[in-house]
């Protein structure tokens, strides 16, 4: 009998043999034919690795490494790629999977796999067969036997596997077999792509979205499922068909798919879905939920609730059928009670409170910044609770970027829910109770792409809120996948937020810059007594800050500088050393001397004074620390080694020393940390912080201050608790943020990888019209649209840019280009590609290309002098190695680079040549780490400043205090008094106190409304300010009174509304249900009256509110 499959059976029997199996069953047994298709996919790849040099093995032998190793890729035609990828997955699905196989699948998987066998026999056979198609009339239709089912095909597979490796090491073995492959290759390979058939993008793009619904345990060929056809359109049929329709075990519709071509965009199929939702809630009582995709682009549409939205994926049937109930069973936030035991304080509640309106308001993302120390993670807690309990949230996931953040937020939900499931990815696994989830942003990047039962460990859908603890920490940059991921509610906390405009916290949370969602800072939580306040102490020393001069030292410390410092080959040595060296590559024993003696003596100490309390001194480097320590055990050798410690990343056991350090009565006293301990380490005790380097950050900044501000009772003894902490900075800080209070922030630096890609992409498009440089275009293109090709789309980091994988990977997308096509390239793509060689070898191909941008990109050119100079020295490091063999026969090329004629006439293809013939050297270049020097001049201490202030840690705190100051400073302005006793006021009244207010210093009308919002009026502002005349809200609410008999507590409950009018000036209504509103009934204003008072007393605090408002 004939097979498609008879091209391979002279030269590949195992993979034949499989092959034959896969076609025989393409319509009698679908999932057994899938099997049969991956089996003789995973033989064939095996076998290429076995025979084909070019290949380079990787430690791991499963099918997805193979078929991802770089070398593969590039061996492979670009466009057999998706097909062979497909063949993987549907085989994995077949094996660890009981859902519905169809032939129309495995006809296609069929396919692709004699697409890839054609292109094997093409490549490798000695007498190839050309022009060969596929014959459908070959496929047998007849049924041979019954399909096997998942367990079946899966015990199936473990006994093949061990004849597998037998074979393969005897493929290895037979070297006369791995040369005729060799020379067959390299005489076929010149016209193997002139009849290689391309796969059909409709197709297999339409099996891609089957295969993400099957992802997600649909069967997108179940009963009514596809083309469901549904009456009443408005089109000449009155017929339409739907692509898709989910249904749920009760047979009502819950969701609705409608598919696109790739050539369209997924926006055309909205109007349509909506159609198709319209008709299937007028036949089943329900309307479901709406999606439309393309296959490189989904969106979800819920129009109960929320507008469209981009996803990365569908969601399960239980979390659909859950986005149903929801219509019906969420519950209003602003009627459900905050857990005060949890976070009780005013400004808790009030963040509480404000992103349960903003989640009302049918926004979904929130960030609340909250001063470091003022309970960020219990707010989050109380605020899952309520999500929870009015029916909006079930799976919450939490992400934090330091192992002890996590393990903290694990503590504070496991303590403050005690009935909640709550895991930490970092030591547990999760399961279907898992409730909240806690987790690193890296282990979830790993995780997210898992399978569990063949279906996606982690839908988009699992998750209904995200929260984003330290969200300043550059976090979209490296971490957005995840957040683009997942299709939930999101809470970012942040202490500092940043505006710098590569790591823009508001715009990853669709807020407006500066205007976030609630924000309490740290001088108003000190202010509040919830928080201690710093005392800076400023040390100026000479040595840390002027460097060293020869000129300044004594005889007998020349006679060290000489020593140190003069050069072995040209006896010259500098006459100066700067600041910026000292404590990164030398360090001084005298100037560390005295930096621990001024702490010792100067420091806050417990135990009556007997010991230095806690505390962290934040060092330069690890071999600063290392000398810190060195120090101090010379210094004070009565302290036995275990008073000050190292804790820091490189150290062993450093999460046991920090667990020491939080034991209030254990030592060590004092821990020299090196970034370990500038951010989420919770110690109340802590009450001396020492600056002994230069911080720009104006975030990591105030996370190191915060580590001192927590209050701690008791610790002085009974009553005597923690009043303030001293922050010794001996680097000049607190000066540089007084002068600079927003920080200088470094601008995110590229990856490697980012910037060769991005190089070569510029370098595609300049030399897109240079005649004289095509064949150099040709083979820049080559290479980046084979680094392209070597993604994973179904990855979920690269799924969300399909289309341009889709473009790029082929060498036509890069012909010609435009300048937003380069763009569009680099901006989705740069951070996708990766390329696994030593960094030195990476650093010196950026080198090169970049000098090659230079000569067609003037804007490129400003660094040429310095490139030079860098390509010259590593000729010359190169010409010391001579007697390696491969850098000898190249040293022709490392003195021509050496000289200035080169580099007056160097061409891009002159840099190319260079490039690749000194790469591969660089490997040979000795890797000279800087000398460290230990010194020990005489430094002297130039001033301590003992009654200096903390720089302010917001600008907009600022301008309130200004504006603050002119009310009070004008309120028996007419206007003013007009407000504070609620009179009725005019837009007249508001303009004639504008022109006072904006016309004094900084207080600009621009500037106020940057600050607090253009709808917030003044007068508004002014009554917060101010609060209301008691007698004036008591007027209001004695009419309320007048007529009504009211019991001693509800009657209280009215005299607190009027008390917070005083101080306040506006209530809102919400808080009717919070402290202190909720001491005389745990339910508040419900609880104390009924319905139609209660609606009465509310509508009279909105008249209250409103009366502020121009007439």
């Amino acid at each position: 009998m004939l097979y498609n499959v008879d091209i391979i059976r002279e030269n590949w029997s195992s993979v034949y043999e499989a092959a034959v199996e896969a076609e025989k069953n393409v319509y009698s047994a679908p999932r057994t034919s899938l099997f049969y298709s991956r089996l003789a996919l995973e033989r064939a790849i095996h076998w290429l690795f076995a025979n084909d040099d070019y290949l380079e093995r990787p430690e791991r032998d499963d099918l997805y490494t193979l078929m991802y190793e770089r070398t593969f890729r590039e061996n492979l035609t670009p466009s057999l790629f998706k097909p062979i990828d497909l063949i993987r997955r549907l085989g994995n699905l077949a094996v660890h999977s009981d859902q519905k196989v169809t032939k129309k699948e495995s006809l296609t998987v069929f396919e692709n796999l004699f697409q890839f066998l054609n292109w094997l026999q093409r490549f490798y056979s000695e007498s190839p067969q050309k022009n060969v198609t596929l014959d459908l009339q070959l496929i047998p239709t007849e049924k041979t036997e019954s399909d096997k089912s998942a367990k079946e095909l899966e015990q199936l597979s473990n006994q093949l596997e061990n004849k597998d490796r037998q074979l393969e090491k005897l493929l290895r073995e037979n070297e006369e077999l791995r040369k005729q492959y060799r020379l067959n290759k390299e005489k076929n390979a010149k016209d193997i792509a002139k009849d290689t058939k391309p796969y059909s993008e409709a197709k297999t793009r339409q099996l891609f979205i089957d295969l993400m619904l099957k992802e997600v345990g649909w069967d997108p060929h179940g009963q009514n499922v596809e083309e469901y056809e549904l009456e009443g359109m408005p089109n000449r049929s009155e017929v339409g068909f739907a692509d898709y329709v989910l249904w749920d075990d009760n047979g009502k519709p819950l969701a609705v798919v409608e598919a696109k071509r790739t050539t369209k965009s997924p926006a055309t199929g909205k109007k349509q879905v909506e159609l198709y939702a319209d008709l299937l809630e007028k036949r089943f009582n329900q309307r479901p939920i709406m999606f439309y995709t393309n296959g490189y682009e989904t969106w979800l549409w819920d129009d109960e609730m929320y507008p469209p939205r981009h996803v990365q994926g569908f969601y399960t049937k239980d979390q659909l059928r859950l986005m149903i109930e929801r219509r019906i069973l969420r519950k209003p936030l602003t009627k459900q009670i905050i857990n005060q035991k949890t976070a009780g304080r005013y400004y808790q509640i009030e963040a509480i409170r404000r992103t349960a309106e903003t989640f009302e308001k049918k926004k979904r993302h929130a960030l609340l910044i909250m001063a470091t120390g003022t309970g960020k993670t219990r707010t989050a807690v109380a605020l899952v609770e309520l999500l929870m309990k009015a029916g909006w949230v079930k799976n919450v996931l939490f992400l934090a970027d330091r192992k002890e953040l996590v393990r903290q937020a694990k503590n504070a939900f496991s303590a403050h829910l005690p009935h909640t499931s709550v895991i930490n990815l970092l030591e547990e696994k999760e399961d279907e109770t898992s409730r909240v989830i806690v987790s690193t942003y890296p282990t979830m990047m790993n995780l997210i792409n898992q399978t569990k039962k063949a279906n996606k460990r982690f839908s988009v859908g699992h998750f209904d809120l995200l929260i984003i603890d330290e969200s300043h920490r550059s976090i979209y940059k490296k971490y957005g996948a995840i957040f683009d991921y997942f299709d939930a509610l999101m809470v970012g906390l942040t202490a500092t937020p940043k505006t710098d405009i590569d790591k823009n916290t508001y715009q990853v949370f669709d807020l407006e810059d500066d205007v976030p969602t609630f924000a309490y800072d740290y001088e108003q939580a000190v202010e509040d007594e919830y928080l201690v306040p710093a005392r800076p102490i400023k040390i100026s020393m000479k040595i840390p800050s002027r460097g060293i001069k020869y000129t300044d030292l004594s005889e007998k410390e020349k006679e060290e500088y000489d020593e140190e410092f003069t050069d072995e080959v040209t006896g010259e040595k500098p006459e100066e050393i700067s600041s910026s060296a000292i404590n990164s590559w030398i360090f001084n024993r005298n100037t560390v001397d005295k930096v621990l003696k001024i702490l010792m003596e100067k420091g806050i100490k417990v135990k009556g004074g007997d010991e230095l309390g806690k505390t962290i001194l934040f060092a330069k480097n690890h071999k600063h620390a290392e000398f810190i320590v060195e120090r101090f055990n010379v210094l004070f050798p009565d302290k036995k080694g275990k008073f000050l410690v190292l804790i820091d990343n490189q150290v062993s056991y450093a999460e046991s020393l920090l667990n020491d350090l939080k034991v209030k009565d254990k030592h060590p006293q004092v821990a020299v940390s090196v970034d370990m301990l500038d951010t989420g380490i919770d110690i109340p005790e802590i009450v001396n912080l020492v600056l002994l380097k230069q911080v720009h950050s104006k975030a990591k900044f105030w996370q190191m201050i915060g580590r001192g501000t927590r209050l701690s009772e008791d610790l002085f003894g009974p009553g005597q608790d923690k009043q303030e902490f001293y922050v010794f900075d001996f680097c000049g800080n607190i000066d540089f943020f007084e002068a600079f209070p927003e920080g200088k922030e470094a601008k995110a630096q590229d990856s490697l990888n980012e910037q060769l890609f991005s190089t070569r992409a510029k370098l595609i498009y300049h030399l897109q019209d240079d005649k004289e440089q095509q064949e150099l275009r040709e083979e820049l293109v080559d290479y980046v649209a084979t680094q392209v090709n070597q993604l994973d789309e179904q990855h979920f980091l690269v799924r969300p840019h399909y289309r341009q994988v889709e473009r790029f990977r082929l060498k036509d997308g890069w012909q010609p280009i435009s300048e937003d096509t380069l763009r569009e390239a680099i901006d989705h793509l740069g951070r996708l590609v990766t390329i696994e060689e030593e960094e030195d070898v990476k650093r010196f191909d950026l080198l090169m290309l970049k000098l090659q941008l230079a000569l067609v990109e003037p804007r490129a050119a400003k660094n040429t002098k310095r490139m030079v100079t860098n390509v010259k020295k590593t000729g010359k490091q190169l010409e010391e190695k001579t007697v390696i063999d491969e850098v000898k026969q190249a040293l022709p090329i490392i003195e021509e680079v050496q000289t200035n004629e080169f580099w007056e006439s160097a061409t891009e293809y002159d840099l190319e040549r260079v490039r690749l013939a000194l790469r591969d050297l660089i490997q040979y270049i000795d890797k000279k780490d800087r000398k460290v020097v230990y010194t020990n001049f005489e430094d002297e201490i130039e001033g301590i400043d003992e009654d200096s202030e903390m720089p302010v840690t917001t600008d907009w705190r600022d301008y309130k205090i200004e504006v603050n100051r002119f009310i009070r400073q004008h309120q028996d302005h007419i206007t003013i008094q007009k407000i504070h006793n609620n009179k009725q006021i005019t837009a007249q009244d508001i303009e004639e106190l504008e022109k006072i207010l904006f016309n004094e210093g900084n207080l600009t009308k621009e500037k106020y409304e940057k600050e607090f919002g253009s709808e917030r009026p003044l007068s508004l502002f002014i009554r917060e300010v101010l609060g209301m005349d008691q007698a004036a809200a008591k007027e209001v609410f004695s009419e309320f009174l007048e007529g009504t008999t009211l019991n001693a507590n509800q009657i209280q409950f009215i005299n607190q509304i009027i008390e917070f009018f005083t101080k306040n000036g506006t209530l809102d209504p919400s808080l009717l249900f919070d402290e202190p509103f909720t001491t005389f009934h745990q339910e508040g204003i419900t609880g104390l009256f009924d319905d139609g008072t209660a609606m009465k007393l509310v509508g009279l605090i909105k008249e209250l509110n409103d009366s502020v408002r121009i007439s």
